[in-house]
């Protein structure tokens, strides 16, 4: 008998207190037993701890059968099936804490914005203002063909200002207004086959201001440094006067020597023309200098040979 009770109890006790709501079942009772039939000579020779046994065995199986039910939970009140919690033990549930330094540097990229990409050979349009000083020459050997006697070439200093617009790395077109000084050394000039006597002793000079349109083409070795080529027409004015005096007419070789008059056929000489055409080629290499600005060497033909340096700002 203890052999069957104690493992029936164990189950049915463990089943009730860890499903629903408890059940009870009158296992034992004080009460007095009820009145039982004869038992027929079968069932005389059947031991009652057997017959006990069988019965709390069956009992134990339909109190586990009652439990695995579905309907286990409508026994003591209908209740609304509930869902089952993630995770077993919610007092230690805990919520994931993000990185460190992952919520700051996502507002940090909300807030400042891609820096703007430009690709490689987009335009760049500009508006520019430049200054530019430029050394003229006139060489001497450019009078050896109308004069026989001079006193040598001509070399001067002149300045100027433009407005320049396009792409600084494909084409650019300029506008110069130019100022340049023609000041030939003072001295005796006479004409190829011209005797001495017809020689004139020549000073002060002119003023040649002038204005041109040029196009250029540019070449970029890289996004700060470029070269560039191109050329232009415009139109120059001479402004003032060459002053022209006779020689003694003792005058002889040589005739660089012979003394003028000193002011008594003085006169201003007759120019051919005062308004003249302008035909400009230039080549040169600029740089920037950052804020805007940029620096260019340049030199060319400009109906005179010149070098010089120019700095611009972008407007």
């Amino acid at each position: 008998m203890a052999l069957c009770w104690a493992p029936a109890r164990a189950i049915i006790l463990r089943l009730m207190t860890s499903h629903g709501p408890r059940l009870s079942f009158p296992l034992a009772t004080s009460a007095a037993p009820r009145p039982r039939s004869p038992a027929s000579p079968a069932e005389a020779g059947r031991s009652p701890s057997l017959r006990r046994c069988a019965y709390l065995a069956a009992l134990g199986f339909a109190t586990l059968g009652l439990v695995a039910s579905p309907s286990f939970g409508g026994i003591a009140h209908a209740a609304e099936p509930e869902d089952e919690p993630l995770l077993d033990d919610l007092d230690r549930a805990r919520p994931l804490a993000p990185p460190p330094g992952a919520l700051t540097g996502t507002l940090e990229a909300q807030k400042q914005p891609e820096p703007k990409k430009v690709e490689p050979g987009a335009p760049r349009e500009v508006l520019m203002v430049v200054a530019h000083g430029r050394w003229s020459s006139i060489p001497s050997a450019l009078f050896d063909l109308p004069f026989s006697v001079h006193p040598g070439g001509i070399s001067t200093a002149g300045i100027g200002v433009g407005i320049e617009f396009g792409d600084l790395d494909d084409t650019m077109w300029a506008v110069d207004f130019d100022w340049t000084p023609l000041f030939p050394k003072a001295g005796n000039w006479l004409e190829a086959s011209v005797e001495p006597i017809g020689a004139n002793y020549v000073e002060d000079g002119l003023h040649l201001i002038s204005i041109d349109a040029v196009y250029r083409r540019q070449f970029r070795f890289t996004s700060g440094f470029r070269a560039m080529l191109g050329g232009g027409l415009g139109v120059g004015i001479l402004a003032g006067n060459l002053q022209s005096t006779e020689v003694l007419p003792t005058c002889q070789d040589p005739v660089a020597e012979c003394a003028h008059w000193p002011t008594a056929t003085r006169e201003a000489a007759e120019l051919p023309t005062r308004v003249i055409p302008i035909l400009h080629f230039t080549a040169g290499l600029e740089v920037d200098l950052g804020a805007g600005l940029s620096l260019r060497a340049q030199a060319g033909f400009r109906d005179l040979l010149y070098a010089g340096l120019s700095i611009g700002a972008q407007l």
